[in-house]
């Protein structure tokens, strides 16, 4: 079943790259201990999953949010209080993924406020590394807010994120 999943991994390639990096399936062939990684990643993200309660939304995807410059996004998984996105990775996340987060979340509060108001934290999961990485928007200034919002996303300024009713 590993093998498989793997080999169709190798269509969502093209979907996000494109085409010019696509593998054919047929050469896609995970050696045993690739394949028994996969199976641990898959064991802690499913313990990980089963502790993130209640879960609003799996496989969400922002489109139409107004952006001039960003359009639609999806993210991996929407919980009452957090926005969780996996990674895979022998690093530590990096500044691109903490903004993709925190681009879902200035997106999803426009396209559908009542959805994402009450996200309190954005939250990266490496089942990799078996470590997740909290960031708490209790503690994100109000002009970073409105620098993704206004000029890495492209809308039109939200009311200040502090007014935001879980801040």
């Amino acid at each position: 079943m590993v093998v498989l999943a793997c080999k169709l991994s190798g269509f969502d390639v093209v979907y996000r790259s494109s085409a010019w990096e696509y593998k054919p399936v047929s050469k896609i062939n995970p050696n045993k201990k690739t394949i028994g990684n996969i199976k641990t990643m898959i064991d802690r993200t499913s313990t990980y999953v089963s502790k993130c309660k209640p879960i609003i939304e799996s496989g969400f995807i922002i489109s139409d949010c107004g952006g001039k410059y960003v359009t639609v996004g999806d993210g991996d998984l929407l919980t009452e209080d957090s926005i969780i996105d996996f990674k895979v990775s022998t690093r530590p996340p990096t500044s691109d993924h903490t903004l993709q987060l925190l681009i879902y979340y200035i997106a999803g509060l426009h396209k559908d406020f009542e959805k994402f108001k009450n996200v309190k934290k954005l939250i990266i999961f490496n089942p990799r590394l078996n470590i997740s990485y909290t960031y708490n928007l209790h503690n994100l200034e109000d002009w970073i807010f409105n620098e993704v919002e206004k000029n890495i996303i492209g809308i039109s300024p939200h009311k200040s994120f502090k007014e935001i009713p879980h801040c």
